[in-house]
């Protein structure tokens, strides 16, 4: 349902926000590229006008990382953090007699090519949680976002 409902407040138009390579069964090594849009609005005077910030640190993977692919297409967005899990794609669960695993059949990248699995999201502020924040019980993250909201600068 978020899916359906982010368009209604965020994307004034249709961008491009990732692209999903799926392997080809008949054809080992093969993958068929497909581009994944947002969706244009169809009420363009409930567009939500403030900034807008995202927050991601390792503990982001899969559909958060998908999810922030998406919102860093609306213009004025910034990504503050630090890097994500890279996890983001399908995951298969293959079964063996006397064990199983995970694997992620599709790759996840972002329109221009830049590879997400395994590197996570793309990211406009870097800021790394220190032991002394911690000790102090600062989120240095949230501050970060807290000063640009309130006027500051990337």
């Amino acid at each position: 349902m978020l899916h359906k409902l982010l368009p209604t407040f965020f994307f004034s138009q249709a961008r491009e926000a990732a692209e999903v390579l799926l392997p080809q069964a008949h054809r080992p090594g093969g993958f068929i590229r497909t581009t994944v849009s947002t969706r244009k609005t169809s009420e363009p005077d409930k567009l939500y006008k403030g900034k807008l910030v995202l927050l991601v640190n390792a503990h982001s993977q899969s559909m958060s990382e998908y999810f922030t692919m998406f919102l860093q297409t609306i213009p004025g967005s910034v990504t503050i953090g630090s890097q994500t899990a890279g996890a983001d794609g399908d995951v298969t669960r293959i079964q063996l007699p006397y064990a199983s695993f995970n694997i992620t059949g599709a790759g996840i990248c972002y329109p221009d090519g830049t590879n997400a699995q395994r590197n996570g999201v793309k990211i406009d502020k870097v800021v790394e949680p220190s032991a002394e924040g911690m000790i102090r019980g600062v989120d240095e993250q949230l501050q970060e976002a807290i000063d640009y909201l309130q006027g500051g600068h990337i």
